[in-house]
């Protein structure tokens, strides 16, 4: 289970790099926003995968009904 907490706390590294990012690209820069979106998208949807794992537990469900669960996802 520590893997999926290093793993939600890259993804958040890597999101709080994206929107500092975006925050000071101006107006006239010629970056591809389909690139920083795509970024920020994939980072929370790996923040949140990583936590399926961590609520799972919480519900106190057994190991093979939380690797369905997460297969399924």
């Amino acid at each position: 289970m520590e893997i999926f907490q290093t793993f939600a706390e890259v993804s958040i590294g890597i999101l709080g790099f994206t929107a500092i990012v975006i925050m000071f690209k101006t107006e006239h820069d010629e970056w591809n926003h389909s690139i920083f979106s795509g970024m920020f998208s994939h980072c929370i949807s790996a923040l949140l995968y990583s936590i399926v794992p961590f609520i799972l537990i919480e519900f106190e469900v057994d190991k093979q009904t939380m690797w369905k669960v997460l297969s399924f996802i």
